[in-house]
């Protein structure tokens, strides 16, 4: 059985805000390496950007198709 359009929007949401909360998260993440001059930290997080920012761009175009 196929979700409904409301139910698919309201999955597609929740995972969005899941993670753009995990992108601010890391983004804090990046800062405080900055602040602190380490780079390996600074670029640990950078690269976990990499993924999420992706999956926030899938996300948004899977919620305009609905």
């Amino acid at each position: 059985m196929e979700p409904t359009k409301d139910v698919k929007t309201v999955i597609l949401k929740q995972k969005l805000t899941m993670y753009r909360n995990t992108l601010y998260d890391v983004g804090i993440d990046a800062k405080i390496g900055k602040m602190l001059e380490d780079d390996a930290q600074e670029k640990a997080a950078t690269e976990r950007m990499k993924p999420l920012l992706k999956s926030i761009e899938f996300l948004e175009e899977e919620l305009k198709s609905i």
